[in-house]
């Protein structure tokens, strides 16, 4: 649920983003909102990504079983 608090935030701020931080020249405070904002945004998707049921590549339920009989 957090995951999807997260990527509303994203969706809410992002015009806002558009316009006050990519016009404005590189400063120290943009790499670090840049950091901040992105590293987070990439590290939910990356937690998603490894929960099992999200996983393309993740055995099913079935297969577990049959495997440790």
């Amino acid at each position: 649920q957090s995951h999807v608090l997260k990527a509303y935030d994203y969706l809410l701020t992002f015009g806002d983003e558009l316009r006050l931080v990519w016009s404005s020249s590189l400063s120290f405070m943009k790499v670090l909102f840049f950091v901040n904002r992105y590293t987070t945004f990439v590290s939910t998707f990356g937690a998603l990504y490894s929960e099992p049921a999200f996983h393309p590549l993740a055995p099913k339920p079935a297969e577990n079983a049959l495997q440790s009989s």
